[in-house]
Formats: C-alpha cells, structure tokens, sequence
C-alpha cells in the first residue's frame, strides 16, 4: 500500500521544510510512501482527502489560523479517513494531553524546536510502516470460537455480518458457509479491515462483495444476490467506501 503523506501548518516557511525533510527521508529509506500536498488552510486538506483511496498520513499544526484548529481538524478527518495515521507537529508541547480529550489517537506528537527534527520523523515513518505491515499481515481472516472449536474464514470470502434472530447472536454469510455466533456487530467490526462497512444498525457488508448501489433506493446488491437496505444514517461512509 501506498501511504499519502499530507501536511497543514499555518507556518508557510516551516511547512516547505519540512515537506522536504518528509521527502528526504522517504528517499533515504525507501518507503512506499508519497507526498501529495501541503496546505496551510485546513479546509483544502480535508476537500483533497474526500476521495482518497490510500491510508493517509497526516502532519498537523495545532494552532491554524482558521476557525478550527488542528484538533478539531483531526477529528474531521478521523471521519473520512478513520484508519489513517495522524501526527502533531507543534512548538505547543504542554498542549499534548489534549490528544485523550479530543480523541483523535495521535500517533506521535513532534515539536518544531528540537534539535533532531530529522530523527525524529525518521522514527516516525518507520513506525508507521512496521505498524502498517503488521496490521496488514493480521488482518486477512476471522476467527469464530463455538465451544471447542475455531473456524477461521478468509475476508475475500465473507459476503456479510448481520444481526441475527437469535438474541446477543450475529450470521457471518461467507461464500461456503454461514455460521451464528455469539457476538456484537460493534465488536466485530473492530477487528475488520477497510473493505468492510456498516450498512445499518445490523448490518457489516464486505464492499468487495458488492455489485450494485441503487441510491434512490439506498439498496444494495451482492454478487451472491443477497440484497442490503442502507440507512440513512450510513449513507454517506458507503459511497465514500464505494468510491
């Protein structure tokens, strides 16, 4: 996967240093990362992120010249890019526990006064990376335990999770099989990749499993021919996956 590294700083001089500090370290360790752009108006970041299809990196100032500042700008994006990674780059190092307040999961915080500025997003790059590749190497099956038992199923061959009948219960519709078990949707959708949504209060659908998407009708089809209502509610993070 290829990482989009974007920044948004309000400080125009420091912003194009650190841009290529980004990209010397890039080229220096070989990552499979690029730079896409950098901004100082936090609104531009999140029109050019609407439609991105890669996990972002982003390098936020905390204190924007703009009517939000880059707390608030996290939580935004955590909206359209919720596994991407994000990191504040400030001179406000007091202001670090607001992170847990705002719940935004920062990934590192880097203040602009210190001395090895080039280790440190060096380390943060590796990071991500090793991050990334570990979430990656994990997550392509799920694991169902009935009693004794433990039934594993790849993620290419799951159609859907849904509420089942069953109280406390959810189906997992695979290519071969379906299996009830005891679980939430809200748990199970932790443990999901990107290629999954939520459709409805009961519903988790694999994107790649979809055929078609009548809007008007918020309905969707599967290539095994199951058909999926979509709420309202979830309207909006379905055609942004579908995109």
């Amino acid at each position: 996967m290829t990482f989009k590294n974007i920044f948004s700083d309000d400080n125009i001089m420091f912003l194009k240093m650190f841009t290529d500090l980004i990209k010397n370290q890039i080229t220096i360790e070989n990552h499979d990362m690029q730079i896409v752009f950098y901004t100082d108006d936090p609104y531009e970041l999140l029109l050019r992120i609407q439609d991105q299809k890669n996990t972002g990196i982003y390098f936020l100032d905390i204190a924007l010249k703009a009517d939000i500042n880059g707390f608030d700008l996290a939580q935004k994006i955590r909206k359209i890019d919720p596994r991407g990674y994000i990191v504040f780059v400030t001179t406000h190092a007091e202001m670090m526990l607001l992170t847990f307040e705002y719940k935004v999961e920062a990934l590192d915080y880097i203040i602009k006064d210190i001395g090895n500025l080039h280790v440190k997003v060096a380390t943060c790059l590796s990071h991500i990376k090793e991050r990334h590749n570990t979430q990656t190497t994990k997550n392509t099956t799920f694991s169902i335990q009935i009693g004794d038992k433990i039934f594993v199923e790849d993620y290419a061959n799951i159609y859907l999770f849904e509420v089942s009948s069953a109280i406390h219960k959810v189906l997992m519709v695979a290519e071969n099989r379906q299996i009830e078990f005891y679980s939430s949707l809200a748990n199970i959708q932790d443990c999901l990749d990107g290629r999954f949504v939520r459709c409805s209060n009961s519903l988790i659908v694999n994107t790649d499993k979809i055929v078609e998407f009548d809007k008007k009708k918020r309905m969707l089809v599967l290539s095994n021919g199951d058909t999926c209502a979509v709420s309202a509610r979830n309207l909006k993070s379905v055609l942004s996956k579908l995109k």
